[in-house]
């Protein structure tokens, strides 16, 4: 419930979102989690604009849910974006919630995950700078196995451990760039669960052209500190922290958003 009010006051008192858009979402809100509340299937809820959002797994408000880290860290990053490339994209929070407050950017979607994708489709359908493409990003380029996470999409794994149930192509982040010309990238958004290490290898041309990177990373020394020792030598400085994950069986942080940025 703390958590809810804290979003509540966020959306209500942030003055990039016009007020006649933040009475109709509080408006909205009680109709949302009422949709949102049938136990299996597609839900939808609301994003700024009204438009209907939809998602699968189980969340309460999942656009909601994301807002409030928009509001209070990731927008400032960006405000004045051209480029945003979006590597686990799952339904398209990201690109919905940063397309209001700068339609001009543009947005590349990468979603492994095929029913995930479908509904980034259909969320995207009102982005009109926004491309989505059904591929993984990782250090090659090949055709691999994952394992899709019924009641948690967004928590699909690559490394799956035997339980892979879907394939699709992966490609690195540095052919996407080429096929695509893309020349300079604003923001660099990674959340692969775990497999985040293997996407910055994946992207060292990519990290060249780049400004900003936020990554959700496990909060374990290998991992965190790889991440680092990578982005550091490619000169990069971690300058905030953004969304938290708490594993609740262990009662400690699983996994953070870190925000670098170019020196």
């Amino acid at each position: 419930m703390t958590a809810f009010l804290i979003q509540l006051i966020l959306l209500l008192t942030d003055a990039d979102i016009s007020i006649s858009d933040r009475l109709r979402y509080l408006f909205l809100i009680p109709i949302s989690l009422f949709a949102s509340a049938t136990p299996f299937g597609l839900r939808r809820t609301y994003s700024l604009k009204g438009a209907q959002f939809y998602y699968l797994g189980n969340h309460r408000n999942l656009f909601l849910d994301h807002l409030s880290s928009h509001l209070n860290v990731y927008k400032k990053y960006y405000r004045n974006a051209e480029t945003v490339i979006d590597i686990g994209a799952s339904f398209g929070t990201f690109p919905l919630i940063a397309s209001y407050f700068n339609p001009q950017t543009h947005f590349y979607c990468l979603e492994m995950a095929k029913s995930s994708f479908q509904i980034l489709q259909k969320n995207l359908q009102n982005v009109t700078r926004a491309s989505a493409y059904c591929l993984a990003a990782g250090s090659s380029n090949k055709q691999i196995t994952y394992f899709y996470n019924r009641d948690y999409p967004e928590g699909s794994l690559i490394n799956s451990r035997g339980k892979a149930n879907n394939s699709v192509q992966m490609t690195t982040l540095d052919n996407f760039v080429k096929v695509h010309k893309i020349s300079r990238v604003s923001l660099l958004k990674i959340d692969t669960e775990g497999y985040e290490l293997n996407v910055l290898k994946g992207a060292r041309e990519t990290l060249n052209i780049t400004r900003s990177v936020i990554v959700e990373t496990d909060f374990t020394p290998p991992n965190l500190s790889a991440v680092f020792d990578l982005l550091s030598h490619r000169g990069f400085v971690l300058v905030n922290f953004g969304e938290v994950n708490f594993n609740r069986l262990t009662n400690r942080i699983g996994s953070c958003d870190l925000v670098f940025q170019k020196v």
